[in-house]
């Protein structure tokens, strides 16, 4: 008992003291905060579900809780099954971190999520229909032990399934244009795997002890990835900001980031409401950089000067419409023939700097 305690105890404390410790996850003030917030919570519930398995059988609890929730093997299989269902819960939440740190998209996520949402519910109810079916056409008891165990199994097959997931998403996005290693998602999609792994060997050992401090793991190590990256990242955009366009010249150069262009909007006291603009009307081959304080400069390969106004003109327009943003002062640079990508990029930087 005193084992089962601190084993649970021990992720809860460690999950908690990080939230606690960190301002950007206490408040989610960031995109990434609030996903890893969420992650942390839900592995803090699962820390708290797998005690109260253990509290149910050897306190005062024994004589209040249902029989299926401190009977062996029915508590064994309830406690599982909740834990789970949590658990892969987490590993969707998860799917959908990886998904905005590589499309950084607020409304993808979105769509995603229901999505996700969607297919969890679908697969419980298929399988309690398949279940009841079987029991009414194949002459089988309705056993609970047997529900309950395949139950648990088929939300274990499901954190798998978004497990794999991740890992494909993430090496599709690698064939077009890398980002630097210190931003890659490995950091990632390790822990997740570490995590499914000490839970496969707590179902084999029908102990539950591995499940939450993985969660616990997997979160401090993601979070520490997330904040390295905020020194290339404005947390609160997901572009790449100053810092990484003054420092990784030479990456840029060799990873065929878009420098035939540069065009500058500030738009001082708007915050982010004009990163959905600025989405929506970038090129194919484009790259946004924040500058903070609502400026922002857009990247792109080689176009018609033209093209250049036109595409500033529909950013003021649809800003001024759906952004209520009234002013944008804007400038743009074309890279001269002779002009090498790092002259190019000190340009640029001195342009935003109102040289």
């Amino acid at each position: 008992m005193f084992n089962v305690c601190v084993m649970q105890l021990t992720p809860i404390i460690i999950l908690t003291s990080l939230i606690l410790k960190d301002e950007h996850l206490r408040k989610k003030d960031t995109p990434e905060a609030g996903k890893v917030f969420l992650i942390a919570v839900i592995g803090i519930m699962i820390g708290l579900v797998y005690l109260m398995s253990g509290l149910c059988k050897f306190t005062a609890l024994y004589s209040v809780v249902p029989t299926v929730l401190k009977e062996e093997p029915y508590a064994y299989l309830t406690w599982g099954c909740i834990g789970e269902i949590l658990a892969a819960w987490a590993i969707i939440e998860w799917n959908l971190f990886v998904e905005y740190a590589i499309f950084r998209s607020s409304d993808y996520e979105a769509k995603k999520s229901r999505l996700f949402k969607i297919y969890g519910i679908a697969v419980a109810c298929g399988f309690v229909i398949v279940y009841l079916l079987a029991v009414r056409f194949l002459g089988a008891g309705l056993n609970l032990i047997s529900f309950l165990g395949v139950f648990m199994f088929v939300f274990f097959a499901i954190g798998i399934y978004f497990m794999i997931r991740s890992v494909v998403v993430v090496r599709l996005s690698r064939k077009t244009r890398q980002a630097p290693s210190f931003l890659r998602l490995d950091g990632f999609i390790i822990p997740i795997a570490l995590t499914y792994l000490l839970s496969f060997l707590s179902i084999i050992l029908q102990e539950w002890d591995a499940r939450s401090l993985g969660i616990a793991i997997a979160v401090v190590l993601t979070w520490r990835s997330v904040t390295n990256r905020y020194k290339y990242v404005d947390p609160y955009t997901g572009f790449f900001n100053r810092n990484f366009l003054q420092s990784m010249n030479d990456y840029m150069e060799k990873s065929g980031y878009p420098n035939g262009i540069g065009v500058l909007f500030k738009a001082p006291g708007t915050g982010d409401r004009l990163v959905h603009v600025l989405d929506s009307f970038k090129p194919a081959d484009s790259e946004i950089f924040s500058f903070g304080d609502g400026e922002f400069l857009l990247m792109a390969g080689p176009q018609k000067e033209s093209v250049i106004k036109l595409l500033i003109n529909g950013v003021k327009l649809t800003a001024s419409e759906e952004g209520d943003i009234q002013e944008i002062e804007t400038e743009y640079a074309i890279r001269n023939a002779d002009e090498t990508a790092e002259e190019f990029t000190a340009r640029l930087i001195k342009l935003s700097e109102g040289e």
